[in-house]
């Protein structure tokens, strides 16, 4: 008896509870839905936050590569052309130096030069230049021998 009472208590039980399942009104509760739509939104934000610092990260790195091409393809270009000067021994070094320095203002590099200068030894021979110029805000110096000069008797 006792038995058949717990199977009858059990089968009106699980009728009970099968119940509740088919009923129309099974589902998330509105509380359970804001929840799951509140903590989508905060994951969603914070993707974006992280995708879009990506980014900006990336672009500044890009930034920063241009800055360093266009900064050594000023220098390469300043001593290439420092080092193809020709001044034979018996020509004025000056008006070589001079012409030398008008050409860089009128060079594709002009647009970022700040100064240029000579340098000149302890005996006041000219050796090189010295360029100033300006990249991204960045101020730069590029020192440029005049590689073609003879050195005999000359001391630094």
């Amino acid at each position: 008896m006792k038995k058949a009472f717990i199977n009858l208590h059990l089968k009106k039980h699980l009728r009970t509870k099968a119940s509740r399942w088919n009923n129309s009104s099974a589902g998330f509760t509105m509380m359970e839905s804001m929840v799951a739509i509140a903590i989508t939104a905060i994951m969603a934000g914070v993707i974006f936050t992280i995708i879009s610092t990506s980014f900006k990260g990336a672009n500044n790195t890009m930034s920063s590569i241009e800055s360093a091409y266009e900064l050594l393809f000023v220098d390469r270009l300043i001593r290439e052309k420092a080092e193809t000067l020709y001044v034979p021994y018996w020509a004025s070094m000056e008006i070589a130096a001079d012409n030398f320095s008008d050409q860089l203002w009128t060079s594709s590099i002009a647009k970022y030069i700040e100064s240029v200068k000579l340098i000149y030894n302890s005996e006041r021979i000219i050796r090189g230049i010295e360029v100033k110029y300006l990249i991204n805000n960045n101020s730069y110096t590029t020192l440029a021998l005049f590689s073609n000069r003879p050195l005999l008797g000359d001391r630094w």
